[in-house]
């Protein structure tokens, strides 16, 4: 009997670590798969907790870009109006005073380059945006902890939009979940390259005859835009104008400068143009560098072609913003190789200082567009005059050298949303209704895997 109750003892230890084991093994694996499910559904949530820090990142930069472009461009392209030098005011009612920076000054231009008012804009936009994101208090709020780089702005005018590209490195941790975010980009519907070469051609012209106001002027450099002028004038006999082109949306873009005139001044300036000088005070000095307008340089054909600016001043270098042209930076000559430059439409900015650090800088526009025995030209379209609800129809035709040699070419076209153009035809179409109606500069483009040109011409719709 006492070996048999040893024995049921031992067996009922047996049983209750079996069934101990099985209980602790039970809950090994309820913990086990309670963790893994946990885990999975954290790590959903961090996934759009990521996606919601990107759009943050996103809201902010688009709306730090339409404030700073928009800020910009309303001081006439500069940060901060006094650094023009010469500036106007414009009573605007009450005790408010427009300051804006003068473009002309009784003859004499002084204009912000290109590349100036796109580093005013970035400056402003990377500031804007350094505000919106306030440090991220509000993610912070919400459990997020986020290292950040400093914001680096890059802005592009591009002929038929505005992009600007953000640089900004975020290590980005929530929980136990760390994500690194870094480039992001922001794309406005706005075409300013334009508007901004319009206003540099009627101040061209308006330096020729600078004891009257060319306000003809004004409307022809509106002209080729989808966007429109105004003007005031205030002052003795009307002096001071204020200048304002708008942008043709909703909520217009407004890019104004003022202009001053001596209606009295009996001599006419002598200089032919002083385009956009610039020098550390910030005054215009009136004899050191002069420079002829550069016109429009056309590429048709291979080969080396050179072109030398006509520039007068002391101990001038010149520069240019690209590589693909070679200049001297003695003379001014420049060099251009048909074979490095694809066809296409190009700007870039001469640059010329003197000894005296005076610095003056013009466009240069440059357009390539080759033909030869592979590459095939674009009849020339001539401008097209449509009335207001009268359909267009223009077809793009190559005129082929050599037969039967080019693959079949693609079509495309860079205009306005009303233009529309088949893809395999070449038949460009349009049509303009209300306020569609107005002058455009269209390109049309063709090309195959091999090669590719372009023809811009004009339409209006009266």
């Amino acid at each position: 009997m006492l070996e048999k109750g040893v024995m049921f003892q031992k067996g009922q230890v047996t049983v209750f670590i079996i069934i101990g084991i099985c209980i602790l093994a039970l809950f090994g694996g309820i913990y086990f798969l309670t963790d893994l499910f946990s885990h999975y559904i954290d790590s959903s949530v961090d996934v759009e907790s990521f996606n919601n820090v990107q759009l943050f990142i996103d809201s902010c930069l688009a709306t730090s870009s339409e404030h700073g472009v928009r800020e910009v461009l309303a001081q006439g392209g500069y940060g901060d109006v006094l650094e023009a030098g010469s500036v106007l005011k414009f009573p605007q009612g009450g005790d408010d005073v427009l300051v804006l920076p003068a473009y002309f000054d009784a003859g004499f231009v002084r204009v912000p380059t290109l590349s100036e008012i796109q580093h005013n804009a970035e400056e402003r936009v990377a500031r804007d945006f350094l505000r919106c994101v306030d440090s991220f208090e509000t993610l912070k709020m919400q459990g997020y902890t986020i290292e950040a780089s400093d914001p680096l702005v890059r802005l592009q005018f591009e002929s038929s939009a505005t992009k600007v590209f953000l640089q900004y490195v975020l290590v980005v941790t929530l929980g136990s979940s760390t994500k690194e975010l870094n480039n992001f980009e922001y794309t406005m519907s706005f075409a300013f390259p334009q508007t901004y070469n319009a206003v540099r051609q009627f101040l061209v012209n308006q330096s020729m005859v600078p004891s009257e106001f060319l306000v003809t002027g004004l409307s022809d450099a509106v002209l080729n835009t989808s966007g429109s002028f105004g003007f005031s004038q205030t002052g003795d006999q009307g002096r001071d104008v204020l200048v304002q082109f708008r942008t043709a949306v909703d909520n217009p873009i407004v890019y104004q400068f003022g202009l001053t005139y001596d209606f009295d001044e009996d001599e006419l300036v002598e200089e032919k143009i002083k385009p956009i000088l610039s020098d550390n005070s910030g005054l215009i000095d009136r004899s050191v560098i002069e420079m002829d307008f550069l016109p429009e340089w056309n590429i048709s054909k291979n080969g080396v072609f050179h072109y030398t600016p006509t520039v007068r001043g002391e101990g001038l270098s010149y520069s240019l913003d690209t590589k693909a042209i070679e200049i001297d930076a003695v003379t001014g000559e420049m060099t251009a190789y048909s074979s490095k430059l694809p066809n296409d439409e190009y700007e870039f900015i001469l640059t010329v200082e003197d000894k005296f650090h005076s610095i003056a800088s013009q466009p240069l526009y440059l357009n390539v567009r080759v033909v030869n025995e592979t590459v095939p030209a674009i009849v020339p379209i001539s401008r097209q005059i449509v009335e207001r609800g009268t359909r267009l129809q223009v077809p793009v035709v190559l005129h082929r050298q050599v037969a039967d040699i080019f693959e079949e070419a693609v079509y495309s076209v860079d205009a306005p949303p009303i233009f529309v153009i088949d893809s395999a035809t070449g038949v460009l179409t349009a049509r303009a209704i209300g306020e569609d109606a107005g002058n455009y500069s269209v390109r049309v483009n063709a090309y195959t895997s091999s090669w590719n040109t372009w023809y811009r011409f004009e339409v209006e719709f009266k």
